[in-house]
């Protein structure tokens, strides 16, 4: 059986980059993004899009209010619904809006 979808959304990951995920080629939806900053907890994914390149079937992906900054040009081409945003972190800046 390979992984289709993987929602780790509003979970409380140390900070780090995307690589963890670069290994999951048959995934059709990524959400590790954050909508509930519940005391503090919330994913803290920075960095760059890049470790996301070979995810060739890659349909849906969210990364709302995380702190990656950069690469959208790594990201493929089968994306039909990508969800992003900064509006509820607050605590180190808005860089999706470098994004």
């Amino acid at each position: 059986m390979r992984l289709k979808k993987l929602d780790c959304r509003n979970n409380n990951f140390p900070e780090q980059d995307l690589s963890m995920f670069s290994n999951l080629v048959n995934l059709e939806e990524l959400e590790v993004g954050n909508d509930n900053f519940n005391q503090g907890i919330y994913n803290r994914f920075v960095g760059s899009l890049k470790p996301l390149q070979n995810l060739s079937r890659l349909e849906r992906f969210d990364i709302r209010n995380t702190e990656l900054d950069s690469g959208l040009e790594y990201l493929p081409e089968s994306i039909k619904v990508f969800k992003y945003s900064a509006d509820k972190k607050k605590k180190k800046g808005k860089k999706l809006n470098n994004i």
